[in-house]
């Protein structure tokens, strides 16, 4: 079984708690990629709100060290991203540092209003503000994938009219339906159909408040509309492991998605389904994009 996953919040849990990649209070851990003979993971970077935008830019770097210092089995393969681009403090050129780091994926918002725009919870939702928008101007001209999960609807239309005039893709990388599910969090049909027709991903995250339950049905649900909604194709997994403390039962960890695979057998999926939300989607979908696939 082979597995892309678009979203983990694996980094800093380890950071914040001093834990080894072999601990088992990690959502993703040595032995949970047993199961698989081949996983790409992105791990986020967030910057947690109780820094301030400075100090999280100053917390990423021994947070991506003791990351990077990891010795990871030679079946994975990690991607980077930073979650909430506040720690950007306005300095365009921490893009450049970013890049040069390592850094693939970009999601500009966690939640509030910052120096880019407003977030999904943002009480007035203003849009992106000119520094959002030269940050993803500057993420489409140098390869760099803009993720828009937690980015309010304004912001997020926004991001895509520009995706649009730069025939650029962008991503959500863990979200789910609103349509299912009502959620300042979830994205609406438009969004998804627009992230689909650019060629982007949408990753399913495991959150029982997002998807509106608490089982695997739950989950279920959003991939049967996502199949009605036309845009399958562009549905990936973005679980939001460690990032969570509460998973969609009997999911405890990324070691139990096996459960999630017969659930799908069950409820009637094809074989080519299953191993297009597992991992083939996006493999597909980034082809064009310079990343480890």
């Amino acid at each position: 079984m082979q597995l892309f996953d678009f979203h983990a919040d694996t980094p800093h849990k380890m950071y914040r708690n001093n834990l080894s990649f072999t601990s088992p209070a990690l959502h993703i851990n040595q032995a949970t990629l047993s199961h698989f003979s081949r996983v790409w993971q992105v791990f986020a970077f967030w910057s947690d709100k109780a820094n301030t935008d400075e100090e999280a830019w100053a917390h990423l770097w021994p947070s991506y060290q003791c990351f990077c210092s990891t010795t990871f089995p030679s079946h994975l393969t990690p991607i980077l991203s930073v979650e909430d681009a506040r720690l950007l403090c306005g300095r365009l050129e921490r893009l450049d540092e970013l890049k040069g780091a390592g850094f693939r994926m970009i999601g500009l918002f966690w939640s509030g209003d910052t120096s880019l725009g407003s977030a999904h919870d943002s009480l007035l939702d203003r849009g992106l503000t000119s520094f959002g928008v030269d940050v993803v101007k500057w993420c489409f001209e140098n390869d760099v994938y803009v993720d828009v999960a937690h980015a309010s609807h304004h912001s997020t239309k926004q991001i895509l009219d520009l995706a649009e005039k730069a025939n650029c893709p962008v991503m959500c990388s863990h979200s789910a339906f609103d349509a299912v599910w009502h959620h300042s969090r979830n994205i609406t049909d438009d969004e998804a159909k627009r992230i689909a027709m650019l060629g982007g991903v949408i990753g399913l995250d495991f959150v029982p408040s997002h998807i509106g339950g608490d089982s695997i049905s739950d989950l279920i649900k959003h991939i049967t509309h996502s199949q009605h909604l036309h845009v399958f194709s562009s549905l990936c997994l973005g679980s939001d492991f460690d990032g969570t403390d509460q998973l969609p039962a009997p999911i405890q960890s990324q070691g139990d998605l096996p459960f999630f695979y017969t659930a799908m057998r069950l409820h009637g999926s094809s074989q080519e389904e299953i191993d297009g939300l597992f991992y083939l989607h996006a493999k597909q979908k980034l082809k064009s994009f310079s990343f480890p696939v």
